[in-house]
């Protein structure tokens, strides 16, 4: 059921080399392309890097991050078998004649739809995801990924040999980082739900 998906799912950062299915991917794709949006106008683009895009992927990882606590931390969700990456489509600015604060936010609003969209038909395939927001866009050329990314959703089956799919391997990573890491809290549901006249 879709509450026990929710219930049980975490953010995978050490996935494994294990081939997913082209059709697993074809129909994440279709679900993406099927996701809720405003008129159906779709500001964002999306773009899907396979296992052999190492080099983009490598470029990603290098220019993420884990905030001013962790500078020396990445993120290897981003080299995960896939990696959607969720983009501004800025002919979408044009073409619907939006202001450029309209735009971005239903850029962001978009890629916020699409890719939990993504996530729980991925998870309810059997797959493991993890988000990744936190990339230096500084790092890199203007246009590029880098530069562009709003979200980025590594997708694939997690390492089984450790412990605990959050803790921050790379795919091919001997010894196994098994240390601590961070796991964020939740605030309580009632400090940020609020209910109106229920």
């Amino acid at each position: 059921m879709f509450k026990d998906l929710v219930a049980n799912r975490a953010t995978c950062r050490s996935f494994s080399d294990k081939t997913v299915p082209r059709k697993y991917i074809d129909m994440l794709k279709n679900s993406v392309g099927l996701s809720p949006s405003k008129n159906n106008k779709l500001p964002c683009r999306v773009v899907i890097l396979g296992p052999n895009a190492v080099t983009e992927k490598e470029t990603l990882y290098d220019a993420s991050h884990c905030g001013p606590t962790h500078p020396e931390m990445r993120n290897p969700q981003l080299l995960a078998p896939y990696v959607f990456l969720f983009l501004p489509r800025p002919e979408a600015k044009l073409e619907y004649e939006w202001s450029e604060k309209r735009w971005q936010k239903h850029t962001c609003i978009q890629a916020g739809i699409s890719s939990a969209t993504l996530v729980w038909c991925a998870e309810s395939l059997g797959l493991s995801t993890g988000y990744c927001g936190a990339v230096d866009g500084s790092m890199g050329e203007e246009g590029s990924y880098v530069a562009e990314m709003i979200v980025a959703v590594g997708v694939g089956y997690p390492r089984t040999e450790i412990g605990d799919k959050r803790v921050r391997n790379k795919p091919n990573d001997t010894p196994l980082n098994n240390g601590t890491f961070d796991v964020e809290k939740r605030i309580a549901i009632n400090d940020w739900i609020e209910e109106i006249g229920m």
